[in-house]
């Protein structure tokens, strides 16, 4: 890895900033190229020394990360808070890959006070449940224990974090069922029920289609669009039965000749995520 200096600004320009700065910057640098944002964090959390990975939370905010992004990245990630969840996410991945040090951290996160962080956290803690790193089912109670107690951004978050650790436990289901039963919850709890009780997910099938086909009447023309859980739907059930060509098929469609740009442009980034489903080579 390169040395990293600050962007040419202010009384710092040039300053040399901590080693674990420096990989904070590097890793949330590639955020957006998936597999090389995994290598360089695996490689980052190898190369930093405990202490400098218990510092790396001192970077989760935008005072102290502002000044990481690199001078060629400056004129990008300029949103509201976009940098700065970007390094969130660098230093989660880190966390991951040096449990041994990490998991107090970790701990304390995710069953601390409401923070944006917390999902994060919550999410590494399953991943290294499934991956029998730490162990699984009292993961899951100590996080069914602590659900009443979380915000309901947290709870529809962690719906799809559950769904990682597999076998699951009945409460962790029950979870999921409820998430599903609401109106308003979160959008991908039936991708997460087939994960973990696909048998139970048949059961909602007949429903996923209907709101597909919006509540149950005949399914509106390409050129007539759809609505966002019409949408939603499709995509739950494609990513559930992803042999099924109807349902692909159905988002195609859409994703070519939805009346609206930005909706067009936001289900085809959603659908070069699903890996059963190649874009023609005309849709950009």
């Amino acid at each position: 890895m390169a040395p990293f200096t600050r962007p040419s600004s202010g009384d710092n320009s040039g300053a040399k900033l901590p080693q674990e700065a420096e990989f904070v910057a590097w890793v949330a640098s590639a955020y957006e190229a998936r597999p090389e944002f995994e290598r360089r964090a695996r490689e980052a959390a190898a190369r930093l020394s405990a202490p400098q990975i218990r510092n790396l939370p001192h970077y989760f905010y935008y005072d102290e990360n502002k000044h990481l992004k690199p001078a060629e990245l400056q004129d990008r990630f300029n949103g509201l808070g976009e940098w700065m969840s970007m390094c969130q996410a660098a230093v989660f991945e880190m966390f991951y890959h040096r449990p041994e040090v990490a998991l107090p951290i970790l701990n304390d996160i995710a069953f601390g006070e409401y923070d944006w962080t917390q999902i994060q956290a919550i999410d590494v803690l399953c991943r290294l449940a499934r991956d029998g790193v730490i162990d699984r089912e009292r993961t899951l109670r100590k996080i069914v224990s602590a659900w009443p107690t979380w915000r309901d951004t947290a709870q529809d978050a962690a719906i799809f974090s559950l769904s990682l650790v597999i076998p699951t436990i009945p409460e962790v289901i029950d979870l999921i069922k409820q998430a599903i039963s609401d109106i308003d919850g979160p959008p991908r709890a039936y991708i997460a029920l087939h994960r973990v009780a696909p048998e139970e997910a048949l059961g909602y099938r007949a429903d996923l289609i209907a709101q597909m086909n919006s509540s149950g009447q005949p399914a509106r023309t390409p050129d007539e669009g759809a609505s966002d859980r019409q949408i939603q739907a499709a995509i739950d059930l494609s990513t559930m039965y992803p042999d099924e060509a109807e349902f692909s098929d159905r988002l195609l469609a859409w994703a070519q000749n939805h009346p609206d740009e930005v909706t067009r442009q936001a289900l085809r980034h959603a659908l070069r995520n699903l890996s059963h489903i190649t874009l023609p080579e005309d849709m950009p």
